[in-house]
């Protein structure tokens, strides 16, 4: 949940917080398992704000050497 928390930061311009990282990791493991087609539009709620929980993610990215 982490890191997509930090995917969704790098690649969509979105601050989201540690429990902002569920939506889009659960929508990329269905992708990945074949649950879309394609022809679907997929809408992901952020329910967290990067601002709420900066300790975990910058924990996180230290971790990772980042």
């Amino acid at each position: 949940i982490l890191a997509s928390a930090v995917a969704v930061a790098q690649n969509e311009v979105v601050e989201t917080g540690a429990a902002g990282g569920a939506a889009p990791a659960g929508a990329w493991a269905l992708a990945e398992d074949g649950f879309f087609d394609g022809d679907e539009t997929v809408v992901l709620l952020n329910t967290d704000a990067g601002l709420k929980t900066p300790d975990i993610l910058r924990s996180h990215l230290m971790g990772q050497g980042i």
